[in-house]
């Protein structure tokens, strides 16, 4: 099971907040089952009452403050971090969320400002190889130069 944990400026008024919820709700759009936890000063109150009326009924969603044990899941949220059992304690940072995979028992950040909007995943995959082939390049460059000096 997928467990997301994000924060209240996903909710915010502003262009950046937006574009960030609209890069989170794409991220989970075929997420069947999971819960997403939100710490939250509740200052967008009306904002995450929208969300949660929003989001499908296969999700659970969370805000906190609260101590909870959802499948098996059991942790404390908090306005400024999340205690997830078996997990280290993580904090939220605006245009991130945190990714765990309960099952396979892994924890990932997720950056949604790492790349401007325009790019789409073809341009980044191909961004992506470009940045291999250079890399290999200087690695085979270098490894050159080393044997050269032995």
């Amino acid at each position: 099971m997928k467990v997301y944990y994000i924060d209240d400026s996903f909710f915010q008024n502003s262009p950046f907040s937006k574009e960030m919820l609209e890069r989170f709700l794409n991220k989970i759009e075929h997420l069947n089952q999971g819960i997403i936890l939100i710490s939250s000063t509740h200052t967008y109150e009306k904002e995450i009452k929208h969300f949660k009326d929003e989001i499908s009924s296969d999700l659970v969603v969370l805000q906190s403050p609260a101590v909870f044990d959802i499948h098996g899941i059991r942790g404390n949220l908090r306005s400024s971090f999340l205690a997830l059992e078996d997990f280290d304690s993580v904090q939220t940072f605006s245009g991130s969320c945190i990714e765990y995979d309960v099952e396979a028992h892994t924890c990932e950040r997720i950056y949604f400002d790492l790349f401007p909007k325009h790019y789409h995943l073809n341009e980044l995959e191909m961004f992506m190889d470009h940045l291999e082939d250079v890399l290999s390049d200087k690695v085979k460059n270098f490894k050159k130069k080393k044997d050269r000096i032995s």
